[in-house]
């Protein structure tokens, strides 16, 4: 299993950062990788089971994703269900902790696997990306609260 942690102090309220990541279907709003996301089935809007699909602006790549773990304005954790990533499985822990009345500290730390021989040759090189991507995930979160109609609706 490889592991991928990176944390962001995002400079919003808890509640704020908690909701933008609880809408769990509308990832897209603020992940730059992704074309699209949406809830699956009938699936809650959000909470313990929730259900989504995210496909990759690159029009091919896609993953399913499932809430197996959620404690409201904490913690949520996303298991990869299904998709046509070279990954054998890969769990989400996504941390939210107040720094103050207008800041607050979000962790997202991923454990993967990597699927076949050739994907444990890759690990390191997927464990770079993995790293990229997280970044890019934190940092568009951190640019879609600061967005003025959601600054105004707090």
């Amino acid at each position: 299993m490889t592991n991928v942690t990176l944390d962001r102090v995002i400079h919003a309220p808890l509640d704020r950062v908690w909701a933008s990541w609880d809408a769990f279907g509308d990832f897209d709003a603020f992940n730059p990788a992704l074309k699209s996301s949406h809830l699956l089935h009938d699936s809650a809007a959000s909470g313990l089971g929730a259900q989504r699909r995210c496909d990759m602006k690159d029009g091919k790549t896609y993953v399913e994703e499932n809430i197996i773990g959620y404690e409201p304005e904490a913690k949520m954790v996303v298991a990869v269900t299904k998709g046509n990533m070279p990954l054998k499985s890969a769990v989400a822990e996504i941390t939210f902790q107040a720094e103050g009345p207008s800041a607050t500290r979000v962790r997202f730390a991923m454990d993967f696997e990597p699927k076949g021989l050739m994907g444990h040759l890759m690990a390191p090189m997927m464990k770079a990306m993995m790293r990229k991507v997280i970044t890019n995930v934190l940092a568009g979160n951190a640019d879609y609260l600061k967005q003025p109609a959601l600054a105004e609706a707090a």
